[in-house]
């Protein structure tokens, strides 16, 4: 709470030692940590100061700002995804509270207060309070509005650290053992996810998952998206649209097909389970007035409620109504849509009341435990955590270990996306987060009729085969005019989007693909679930001693496992792109396409990528 009398500690300062970590605190509470195998100093803390809470509840709530001096050059990664363009995040600053904020964000920036640096050191900022976070080159520093005390753990490499290891993947292995390990994925999460904004009714989507099995094209999951209710916060199919929910489940499984339906945190007053939880108190309270109030509005008649996540009971209701409205049906995927949760405004944080505390000193947490509603109600109806799974727009620190994955948000339609988004997936993946997808050829703006688009889909299907989860959305332009059940935009089906043969090839050539690897998907995964090594890897955490694979010029490419080189296309009619091939000892690089073996490992090269190819090399064992 402040500087501390250097009587706590009597003459001299504070040791303390766990494993290889040392911690020093100085008379006036200053913390310096230090790796006790070599004696190098990871950080030093340079100051720390109190104010008043930011529309704190709780009468010992202050508001905190600590700084700490960190090595010069060092690389520093993990954060979350925030869309920067940059794997590292050696410049950067974020409010916690922009990941919230729709207007700023679309459901695209995820905090993760977590990063791991190439100085041998892991960071995560424990609080679950809103807050920001600076980092510059040699110096961090962290912020909360609302909170009784300031809460961060520490982490470092072991003294005894094998050749060739990287300090990222065994600092993120130290992490996960402190948050917890993720679940690990079902293997028919493994397969490719067919979705769009919106099928509307059950006979469309019933054709749709006959129109895959009938072309041969692989698809393990279908999803139905949002407004498939009469009200929002029905939690149930209209029955108008969807007038016989055991019989399309059936129908879907007979085909092999799981279905996945999305579940808001949101209820209207016209919702069936409004009055229920407004009068139980399930609901986030104004701060000032103690009664429900709106977390944000989509019109008249529109005012959106959201379910208090830390209150347990409030937890066990809302599971109830997904069980009752989907779950007793055999469904066991869902979309967990707008779980920040989603605002609207900037102007309300701070204004709630939840049972936990005020939305200032909690609302960071919210997340995670509105994953935990899932996997408690689940495990409550003998469901384990590795036989569902539930895809959330954020997380947080430990949401993996509730059987929540991640996609990246309502992005954009550009080949400048798509760029974006390689790198976003190997950010997220140093953040400690197991599960991450993004909406192949991007979400808004996507014209199946244009040209660029109809390249961009099959060069997005090429990376998204090679993501942890393998998915098809987005909200194209054109379609019919709405019905009884509401709109349906454009087609988002691999036949309607490829429009002529070379394009439809090169996305079922990669989809074929993707079938073919789902045994190595699993393999990989498992490894994330016991290690916390990613499955999606930056070249410079799988080649920590390759300088050029610490070059920002290779993070455009990635490993998928340690096996397959990825590198995808992102520009338009891209007639090569250069990929670099690091050297691995007893290891040639197989091009995967044609089979031929190259000997250009720690060397630049340039592929050529007609429309159904991208360079993607195979890591084989040399035959002596």
């Amino acid at each position: 709470r402040g500087p501390v009398p250097a009587s706590v500690f009597g003459a001299g300062p504070l040791r303390l030692t766990n494993g290889n970590l040392v911690v020093s605190v100085d008379g006036s509470g200053m913390i310096t940590a230090t790796r006790q195998s070599d004696g190098k100093v990871l950080l030093t803390q340079t100051s720390l100061s109190f104010g008043p809470a930011l529309n704190g509840t709780r009468a010992d709530s202050v508001s905190a700002l600590i700084a700490f001096a960190t090595t010069p050059g060092e690389q520093i990664y993990g954060l979350g995804e925030h869309r920067t363009g940059s794997v590292r995040i050696n410049n950067f600053s974020r409010d916690f509270r922009t990941s919230q904020w729709y207007p700023a964000s679309h459901g695209a920036d995820v905090t993760i207060p977590y990063y791991g640096t190439t100085g041998g050191y892991g960071f995560l900022w424990v609080s679950s309070a809103y807050g920001n976070v600076t980092v510059t080159d040699g110096h961090v520093s962290w912020a909360i509005y609302a909170a009784a005390n300031i809460d961060f753990w520490i982490t470092t490499t072991p003294a005894e650290t094998p050749a060739g290891a990287s300090p990222l993947a065994l600092l993120l292995h130290n992490y996960v053992d402190a948050v917890g390990h993720a679940a690990a994925m079902p293997f028919y999460s493994s397969g490719f996810w067919q979705c769009k904004n919106r099928y509307r009714q059950q006979d469309q989507l019933l054709a749709v998952a006959r129109g895959y099995v009938s072309r041969g094209l692989p698809i393990s999951i279908i999803v139905v998206d949002y407004k498939h209710w009469a009200h929002f916060g029905d939690w149930s199919f209209d029955p108008t649209c969807w007038p016989d929910v055991p019989g399309m489940v059936q129908e879907l499984a007979d085909m092999g097909i799981e279905l996945a339906v999305t579940f808001w945190p949101l209820v209207t007053p016209s919702g069936a389970y409004f009055q229920k939880f407004n009068e139980s108190g399930y609901f986030f309270k104004s701060r000032t007035a103690g009664i429900a109030e709106p977390l944000e509005s989509w019109g008249p008649g529109q005012n959106l409620y959201c379910v208090d996540e830390t209150n347990p009971d409030a937890r066990a209701a809302i599971f109830e109504a997904f069980w009752k409205g989907y779950g007793q049906y055999g469904i066991r995927t869902l979309w967990l849509d707008g779980s920040e949760p989603e605002r609207g405004t900037w102007y309300n944080f701070g204004g709630f009341q939840l049972q936990g505390g005020g939305d200032m000193e909690v609302g960071e947490v919210w997340v995670r435990e509105h994953a935990r509603a899932i996997q408690e109600g689940m495990a409550g109806k003998g469901i384990g955590a590795t036989d569902y799974i539930a895809l959330a727009r954020s997380s947080w620190s430990g949401s993996p270990a509730y059987s929540s994955a991640v996609w990246s948000g309502d992005i954009q339609s550009t080949f400048a996306e798509l760029l974006i988004q390689i790198k976003s997936a190997q950010s997220f993946a140093l953040s400690g987060q197991a599960l991450w997808t993004t909406d192949i050829g991007g979400y808004a703006g996507g014209n199946p009729a244009d040209p660029v688009f109809q390249d961009l889909i099959v060069r997005w299907f090429q990376f998204g085969a090679f993501c942890p989860l393998f998915r098809l959305h987005g909200d194209r332009e054109g379609g019919p005019a709405p019905n009884q059940c509401g709109e349906t935009n454009g087609d988002n089906e691999v036949w309607n989007l490829a429009k002529d043969a070379a394009h439809y090839a090169g996305i079922v050539r990669v989809m074929e693909l993707r079938e073919d690897l789902r045994n190595y998907v699993m393999q990989i995964n498992a490894e994330t679930v016991a290690t916390g090594l990613p499955m999606v890897r930056a070249m410079a955490l799988a080649f920590p001693d390759d300088p050029a694979c610490q070059d920002p010029a290779v993070e455009d490419q990635y490993m998928f496992g340690p096996a397959w080189l990825v590198a995808p296309v992102y520009e338009y009619r891209a007639t090569s792109r250069s990929v670099y091939l690091p050297t691995v000892v007893n290891h040639t690089w197989v091009y995967w396409w044609n089979q031929n073996i190259t000997n250009a490992g720690g060397a630049r090269i340039t592929m050529p990528t007609p429309i159904d190819e991208f360079p993607l090399f195979f890591l084989e064992k040399s035959v002596a």
